[in-house]
């Protein structure tokens, strides 16, 4: 099982978020020690699983800066942050992580990973205009309660858990 803070859970929406990020090897380096869980689902209600399809989106604006592909692996079962959470825990083995998210989204992702048992800290992206995540942000303030909720109240399980994914850092792959 890796345990390593280099080893990062990378939640990045499908936003200009990922484009803005400084090169990812000034983040985090060297690739031989990282591992990046690219999280989100590919099944929203108002496109077709082949018009939307985060992780791959991700996989390959990743690969175009420099990460290699052995150091990527793809979740399509991160339907909300609570799932992704508790899978990085159960599914993938993760004790550590970093978690890599929009500013408005990254309390809630702490929250959440460490309710799950992780030592979580975070990166944030540069902030998202408010011209272009307004509702997002609004969004946000109700999301956090309902976190709240999850955790203390009703004790919400991930949507699927599935099987066992050894993770292994690219040097190990």
């Amino acid at each position: 099982m890796v345990s390593r803070f280099s080893l990062l859970l990378a939640i990045f929406l499908a936003s200009p978020a990922l484009a803005q990020q400084p090169p990812i090897r000034e983040i985090f380096v060297p690739f031989e020690d990282l591992n990046i869980i690219l999280e989100n689902d590919n099944q929203r209600v108002f496109l077709s699983r082949k018009e939307y399809d985060e992780p791959t989106w991700m996989r390959e604006a990743l690969i175009a800066r420099g990460v290699p592909e052995s150091a990527i692996t793809l979740d399509y079962a991160g339907f909300r942050t609570l799932d992704s959470m508790a899978r990085a825990k159960a599914v993938f083995g993760l004790q550590r992580c970093t978690i890599v998210t929009d500013d408005f989204h990254q309390a809630r992702a702490i929250f959440l990973a460490r309710a799950h048992g992780l030592d979580a800290v975070g990166f944030q992206s540069k902030p998202v205009p408010l011209r272009w995540s307004a509702r997002t942000r609004t969004r946000e303030l109700v999301s956090r309660a309902a976190a709240c909720l999850d955790v203390y109240v009703l004790r919400t399980k991930p949507r699927f858990y599935g099987p066992r994914v050894e993770i292994r850092v690219a040097a190990e792959a």
